[in-house]
């Protein structure tokens, strides 16, 4: 009896070891910076290319002068093409560290188990390389990529006039001198917007963050032309996708919704079979991993230059079934408090950017509360995230798989 005594200590011992080993490893991933956490996922592709030959790696120059590049690795079926699955990650770049995260780990443990016989893999790691580098959201022409996947020129000439009323609100054109006076000077102008501007918190929060494409210094700036990385990305999809009757594509993002919960936004374009489809993939029966929302549910928004939407458009009326999800970890919350004090984070990081900071001290303040936003360093966070990753990847993925036989 005492021996065995001993040996379930040492058993729950060695758990809690392993446990929190784990945990630790998650924090020293998420915490890396972007070539180092390229580089893993780059050993872990060049591995897949070693044992599968028909499977391709591409690196696409996106930022030259700096040698920053997207990585896409394509994995083909091994009998028939008729589904693919394509994951994307750091479409803004301060969000790409779970991004990258998840894509390794889906090479790392669930690349080999999956049932590849009739589904494809689509990789595109470090879409934003410039922002996923400096902790921007944006990239190297202060591009909110995600305002700007866009297949006709005129998509980039959309006036959000709701955003000029609010412009100055959003872009203070000074430097950052201080947070917290700030932070409540900007709670001010939204209140007197809202009781005397004749607008309400969701079309505030619309327009705010909706994407714009007259203020190239400003929050959520779509740009004036196509990105570097859209260009190269449309590339890569029309190469692979025409050979597929299913296609998912679920893009990586952090910080919109409650604290470590993931929010499955489904796509604007989806139609009535796709959305029965995605019931039926995410029955709610495990719905602890994960939430379903739309651009319309509470708390959300609706975008325009949206990367889920883009393959839909650019393939037509072409007969194939493409489902474009977000998936969404939050952060903050969903609040309206919540809500604002994220608004406001993204506000003095831009404004810090163009206009510069009163002292270095306020500017690290400014710049790690940006970073807590989108990667949050709280074991806790970074745990439930982790769990959620892999009930999508073991679970809800091989059940879509299996719908689509």
């Amino acid at each position: 009896m005492k021996y065995l005594n001993l040996k379930n200590t040492f058993r729950n011992s060695l758990l809690w070891f392993v446990l929190l080993s784990s945990l630790w490893v998650s924090a020293v991933e998420l915490d890396q910076p972007f070539k180092q956490m390229q580089k893993t996922f780059l050993d872990q592709a060049r591995e897949v290319v070693s044992r599968n030959k028909s499977a391709q790696l591409y690196l696409k120059e996106i930022v030259p002068e700096e040698s920053l590049m997207m990585s896409v690795l394509y994995m083909p079926p091994e009998i028939e093409s008729k589904n693919l699955v394509i994951l994307s990650a750091g479409t803004h770049g301060a969000e790409g560290p779970l991004g990258s995260a998840a894509l390794t780990l889906f090479l790392q443990e669930y690349g080999e188990k999956v049932d590849r016989s009739r589904t494809g893999f689509l990789l595109f790691h470090g879409v934003n390389p410039y922002g996923f580098d400096s902790g921007r959201r944006v990239d190297q022409e202060n591009r909110d990529l995600n305002r700007n996947f866009v297949v006709t020129s005129d998509e980039l000439e959309i006036e959000n006039s709701a955003y000029s009323k609010i412009e100055a609100i959003l872009n203070p054109k000074h430097k950052v001198k201080s947070i917290g006076w700030s932070y409540f000077k900007m709670l001010g102008q939204v209140f007197y917007q809202l009781t005397f501007g004749g607008m309400s918190i969701n079309e505030f929060r619309q327009a705010s963050v909706g994407g714009q494409y007259k203020y190239p210094k400003g929050i959520y700036y779509g740009g004036a032309e196509v990105s570097p990385s859209v260009v190269h990305f449309k590339e890569i999809i029309l190469q692979h996708v025409k050979d597929y009757e299913n296609i998912l594509h679920m893009d990586f993002h952090t910080g919109l919704g409650e604290s470590g919960q993931l929010h499955l936004i489904l796509a604007a374009q989806l139609n009535t079979f796709e959305r029965d489809k995605m019931s039926e993939v995410f029955d709610r029966t495990d719905g602890k991993f994960y939430e379903i929302n739309t651009g319309e549910s509470e708390g959300f928004y609706e975008v325009t230059g949206d990367i889920t939407d883009f393959i839909r458009k650019l393939q037509g009326d072409s007969g194939q079934n493409i489902y474009g999800v977000t998936a969404e970890f939050g952060t903050k919350g969903l609040g309206i408090l919540n809500q604002l004090e994220s608004l406001h984070a993204i506000i003095q990081e831009n404004q810090g950017h163009h206009y510069g900071y009163a002292n270095e001290g306020l500017e690290t303040k400014v710049k790690r509360t940006f970073r807590e936003l989108f990667n949050p360093s709280d074991p806790g966070w970074q745990k439930r995230v982790t769990e959620n990753t892999r009930h999508l990847f073991g679970v809800s993925l091989p059940r879509w798989i299996e719908l689509h036989k």
